[in-house]
């Protein structure tokens, strides 16, 4: 993803009004929970460490701590207000760390389960992209991957977001993982793919 694709991001984002669920990209809050919700009614997370790719101000954390026990959060984000709002609403929290950051620049920390809720549906021009850096979740995770991606069925992509067949990424990401599950049907426009160790 080259610099002009990553302005086209943070000014998506700064420019969007409303709650902030609509602000961090998601049509309302319910869209956002739902999404959510696939991950935490497939894993148990409890006692696991969690890397949130494109973390927002923390709504996953806010679900995910609500529902199990003993986990550690951290959560990267390339928009800096995002960020600052989370570590100010979380500040307590030593379980959860924030980081202003772009996780498609370098390499990404190990996890037990590192998580993309929405953050693989920018488009770029390179279009291997995406599934290198699901690649690189999956090298870099202890447990697994989860990803909300948008549906290439339903969904035909913008300026700005892109879509995926669900078809296609399960067979990419059966040729490295040995446990793929893809749910769909939740939402029209979107399917959750889970990897498993």
């Amino acid at each position: 993803m080259n610099r002009e694709e990553r302005r086209a991001i943070r000014n998506y984002h700064t420019s969007r009004q409303g709650d902030d669920a609509h602000q961090q990209g998601w049509r309302s809050q319910f869209h956002q929970t739902i999404r959510f919700e696939q991950f935490c009614n497939s894993t148990d997370f409890s006692n696991c460490s969690i890397l949130d790719l494109s973390c927002g101000k923390g709504d996953f954390y806010q679900y995910v701590r609500k529902r199990f026990a003993g986990i550690c959060y951290t959560g990267i984000d390339l928009i800096g207000s995002f960020v600052n709002e989370a570590i100010a609403r979380y500040a307590n929290h030593s379980q959860a760390t924030f980081i202003h950051g772009d996780f498609l620049m370098g390499s990404l920390p190990s996890a037990d389960w590192i998580i993309a809720s929405g953050s693989l549906n920018y488009a770029t021009e390179d279009r291997n992209h995406p599934y290198e850096i699901i690649r690189a979740m999956w090298d870099s995770s202890n447990k697994g991957v989860m990803c909300n991606l948008l549906d290439s069925q339903t969904f035909t992509g913008t300026r700005i977001l892109t879509s995926f067949s669900p078809t296609i990424l399960n067979d990419y990401c059966k040729t490295f993982a040995r446990s793929v599950q893809c749910i769909e049907g939740y939402l029209q426009d979107d399917f959750t793919i889970i990897l498993r160790k």
